[in-house]
């Protein structure tokens, strides 16, 4: 994704100076070539170190946030589904369920409080979720419907318990969501409540990804009646 790595300003900086020794060192008839060549090879090591440190994605302390919680969520979880009738949010969590255990001989069953709100409906799961569960649960309805995508119609909230080692998103809400422009559909998005983003992968070491810039602004949890 083009937004998980650039080319930040520090970094554009850090090349120009870099330029600039090099070419005062040439220009420069005092330095001997053997020191000249000492000094560019030294810059161009450190300009290497910076370039990945900048250009690697940032593994959050961790490959999952589910391995690095000490605590169950600090309150209930929830999705928001817009646009999808009752009926079609019950077939689709007994779908999900179903799925889960053709796949998963160990897979835990969640059969979340359905709550009507306004002309909407909230998910709610209780304490037990583990967060890597209600992604799944999260890209599960916004690809639950074979006909289209509900991007915009499916919203989570997990509020995360104390982490160890002072993690960064220990004790705190995440919102998360699937933007209309991921491609790569086995991932969830997620963003804080101080709008640092965040790409949970499920392939591979399941990675978190953090972004340079926010995809959509954090916004509250629904209020629970």
């Amino acid at each position: 994704m083009s937004n998980e790595s650039s080319y930040p300003l520090g970094f554009k900086i850090f090349v120009a100076i870099v330029i600039a020794i090099v070419a005062l060192c040439i220009y420069q008839s005092d330095f001997s070539p053997s020191l000249i060549m000492v000094v560019s090879i030294v810059v161009a090591i450190i300009a290497i170190i910076i370039f990945f440190i900048y250009k690697l994605p940032l593994k959050v302390q961790g490959d999952t946030l589910e391995q690095i919680e000490d605590d169950a969520p600090n309150s209930n979880s929830i999705i928001l589904v817009q646009n999808m009738s009752e009926n079609e949010i019950i077939d689709a969590i007994e779908s999900f369920n179903k799925m889960g255990e053709e796949n998963d001989e160990g897979h835990k069953y969640y059969h979340p409080e359905i709550e009507r709100n306004n002309n909407d409906y909230l998910l709610i799961f209780d304490r037990n979720i583990n967060f890597i569960s209600f992604c799944y649960w999260v890209n599960y309805f916004v690809y639950s419907d074979k006909s289209k995508r509900h991007n915009t119609d499916i919203t989570g909230w997990y509020s995360v318990g104390w982490t160890k080692n002072n993690h960064p998103l220990s004790n705190n809400l995440l919102m998360l969501f699937i933007p209309e422009s991921d491609q790569d559909f086995d991932n969830v998005y997620f963003v804080d409540r101080f709008n640092n983003c965040y790409k949970q992968e499920f392939r591979e070491d399941m990675m978190i990804i953090q972004l340079n810039e926010p995809l959509i602004g954090f916004k509250d949890m629904p209020t629970i009646t």
